[in-house]
């Protein structure tokens, strides 16, 4: 009984790994396809000028990876709020643009070899850093504000690139299911 128990397991093992992984290929490539939709619904919303109110990085500690490799990591995510007025009504915003959360976890300095072998520190930006420096405080802004809900309301009428990751992302866990399901007919 053990034994045809550990055989059917060797058996499902990988067809449910197959399973998980086309589906989660699915939803990422549908997600990724529903941010590219909301990017373009984007340009055509209406647009008013607002003004950048709070601009920082949230800094903070995360864990990556599994059982014993797992460690901590830093991340940096950008903090953008803006004020706008639509029909008289003032509101206040926080998205820079539609997709994944804009975070980073890359740390602030990077190592370099420079010439004969030394090494050599410099600066290296991370995408938090980018988008706090492009958005300061009291900088004016255009802002894009959906008619029907004006307080759903972007910076940049354009999804984040993270909408390609995703998709890309799916498309190789949908070929890694797909993969997995087929060898194992065999």
């Amino acid at each position: 009984m053990v034994l045809a128990r550990k055989h059917c397991l060797g058996i499902a093992m990988p067809m449910i790994f197959a399973i998980v992984f086309i589906v989660l290929g699915i939803v990422m490539v549908f997600g990724s396809f529903n941010m590219a939709q909301k990017a373009e619904e984007v340009k055509i919303w209406p647009s008013t000028a607002g003004e950048i109110i709070k601009s920082e990085i949230e800094k903070g500690w995360t864990r990556v990876g599994t059982g014993n490799k797992r460690r901590r990591v830093p991340y940096e995510k950008p903090l953008i709020e803006y004020s706008y007025m639509v029909n008289g009504q003032s509101l206040v915003g926080d998205k820079v643009s539609f997709g994944l959360a804009e975070g980073s976890t890359t740390t602030s300095t990077g190592t370099q070899l420079g010439p004969v072998g030394v090494e050599k520190h410099e600066i290296v930006k991370s995408p938090a850093r980018e988008i706090v420096d492009k958005y300061t405080v009291g900088a004016e802004v255009m802002v894009y504000y959906n008619p029907g809900n004006p307080s759903d309301a972007v910076l940049e009428p354009s999804a984040s690139s993270n909408s390609n990751v995703l998709l890309i992302a799916g498309i190789v866990f949908g070929l890694a299911g797909i993969a997995v399901a087929f060898f194992k007919k065999q």
